[in-house]
């Protein structure tokens, strides 16, 4: 995705924005001329309007893809699959890829967790839906109605529960540094990466920046053999106390998280020890080496050169962080802030100077 400061308004709707000409191009062949007409209508549909929006377009580019009967066929397919879990969403040559459509639409939606006013509620909004589609032009007889309702219905669950905002930081005056908050930009539908579990303590993050379309899951700890790759669902142990993160992903995900952080009540960055003593070293006879590399981590994290390019000193970083993984008993704020360290040095390609100035700030006030 292409981030710009002087986008292009849709001339029919005014509703879509694109970055360009081209952009402009590609989404009226991917079907905006089929969803512009009933966009205000769309607009005006109770719920999450950016994910109604974005339903709408994820049902028109297939079936501008496929061709009405194609569509039909498969998701019909689809909705009757009993295909074990494990298995669901892979295309017909065995591949798991987030460019099918069957792989996204195959993501788990809690169609059975959520309450049944709920899912009344959803099933009214795809009947609507499927209204204004055929007030755009689409034909869809009536036998296939209940078909089309239902896919609808099934995008609309799939990204009530997947869709993440991606989002980038306002521009601030570097000589102000005042707080800037978070702009929404786009959402986004990863199905690949949402293979990969959650914790509160994870173990992978995503590297890259918003105009990448392909995502890069980096490790960020040590992982023993046998150990799961675990990813953040949007909540970490270091930013929110248990209760908290354990409502937001009941809520989000309706699962209740059991990872070491949740499990043993961890505290928050703000609250996490950051002495050596007896009671958090694992191996005392290493207590001089692990003292010594803990005065050379926070020597070299406190240079501006550091700070600048962390990703010239991932040897060190990684070699100093599996000490730790190994002698000290976690959580331990060293520990977490070379984790911190380690992500930022996988994605600060992308973080202008404002940002890097905020995210420095922050772990200073840590140590």
């Amino acid at each position: 995705m292409k981030l710009t400061c002087s986008i292009i308004p849709c001339p029919n709707c005014s509703l879509v924005y694109f970055c360009g000409e081209e952009c402009m191009q590609k989404a009226n062949e991917d079907g905006h001329t089929l969803e512009c007409p009933i966009m205000f209508s769309i607009n005006s549909l109770p719920g999450d309007t950016k994910l109604n929006q974005l339903a709408i377009r994820w049902f028109v580019r297939e079936y501008f893809k496929l061709n009405f009967v194609n569509y039909y066929v498969l998701v019909k397919k689809l909705l009757e699959n009993n295909k074990e879990p494990m298995v669901r969403g892979f295309s017909d040559s065995h591949v798991y890829s987030s460019e099918n459509f069957a792989t996204a639409f195959s993501m788990h939606c809690n169609e059975k967790e959520i309450s049944m006013d709920l899912l009344l509620f959803y099933f009214c909004l795809g009947a609507v839906m499927s209204e204004y589609l055929m007030i755009s032009g689409i034909d869809i007889p009536n036998r296939y109605l209940n078909t089309i309702g239902a896919s609808l219905v099934r995008m609309l669950l799939i990204l009530d529960v997947h869709c993440r905002k991606l989002t980038v930081i306002s521009p601030c005056i570097p000589a102000q540094m005042t707080k800037r908050s978070s702009v929404p930009t786009a959402y986004s539908l990863y199905p690949t990466i949402y293979l990969f579990n959650h914790s509160c303590d994870p173990n992978i993050r995503g590297s890259g920046n918003l105009s990448d379309r392909i995502r890069v899951m980096k490790v960020i700890q040590p992982i023993p053999k046998g150990s799961q790759l675990l990813m953040s669902y949007g909540v970490d142990f270091k930013e929110q106390n248990k209760e908290t993160r354990i409502s937001e992903l009941s809520d989000l995900f309706k699962f209740n998280c059991e990872c070491q952080a949740c499990v043993e009540n961890w505290p928050t960055n703000r609250f996490l020890p950051n002495r050596l003593t007896s009671l958090n070293l694992l191996n005392v006879n290493v207590a001089g080496t692990v003292g010594k590399e803990c005065k050379k981590f926070m020597e070299l994290t406190a240079n501006e050169s550091f700070k600048q390019a962390p990703s010239l000193h991932l040897n060190f970083l990684y070699d100093f962080l599996k000490l730790l993984f190994c002698n000290v008993k976690r959580p331990f704020k060293l520990y977490e802030n070379c984790v911190t360290w380690i992500s930022l040095a996988h994605t600060l390609v992308s973080i202008d100077e404002c940002e890097l100035s905020d995210l420095i700030n922050k772990l200073k006030n840590d140590l």
